[in-house]
């Protein structure tokens, strides 16, 4: 199994990281069923009170 998202609690907030830089984190369907799975587990955790998501890779390019 691929996997191309993470997930983590930190304190009450989950924090779910989009890590397929090589595609830079576009949606295919195992990053979407995974980003799918975490926000069910997120949102059936009484303890989460937020919902973080960020995406790993290089920074964006900046402009001249």
């Amino acid at each position: 199994m691929s996997t191309v998202t993470r997930y983590e609690i930190r304190e009450r907030a989950a924090w779910i990281t989009l890590d397929s830089p090589a595609n830079r984190n576009a949606l295919s369907a195992p990053l979407v069923a995974e980003l799918g799975a975490h926000l069910r587990a997120a949102f059936s955790d009484d303890a989460v009170r937020a919902i973080v998501l960020t995406g790993a890779g290089p920074p964006p390019l900046s402009l001249p």
